[in-house]
């Protein structure tokens, strides 16, 4: 029974630590300081609403940017606001959340990327 419970509490925690499918890192070196531990749905009138959440792991102020692809039930892009790069920003050692909206009743799939400012 106690390796049962310990199997099963290894594998909740590779699962907790496994990268979000519909979340990709674009530039890797920020995936270091930057973590995403989740990306919730739920739906709003007739759309489909996203928010992300992480936590800026650095001891510093960081940037980043990130995009939100959304597609139709066929693979199709659906062209929209969220489909260009969206500055954020957070504090060092601090939990961090955005929420995009679809832009139509068709979207049914996303990606979200992020990616290093462009200062860097």
């Amino acid at each position: 029974m106690k390796k049962r419970l310990l199997g099963l509490g290894l594998a909740l925690l590779v699962l907790g630590c496994a990268p979000q499918p519909n979340v990709k890192f674009v530039e890797n070196s920020i995936s270091s300081d930057i973590s995403v531990e989740g990306v919730r749905e739920r739906t709003k009138g007739q759309l489909k609403e996203i928010e992300v959440y992480g936590e800026n792991e650095s001891g510093d102020y960081m940037s980043f940017r990130y995009r939100v692809v959304w597609k139709d039930k066929d693979g199709f892009e659906i062209k929209s606001m969220s489909s260009n790069w969206q500055n954020f920003s957070v504090f060092k050692k601090t939990p961090y959340q955005f929420s995009v909206i679809a832009p139509s009743i068709d979207a049914v799939e996303y990606m979200v990327y992020i990616n290093e400012p462009l200062d860097n």
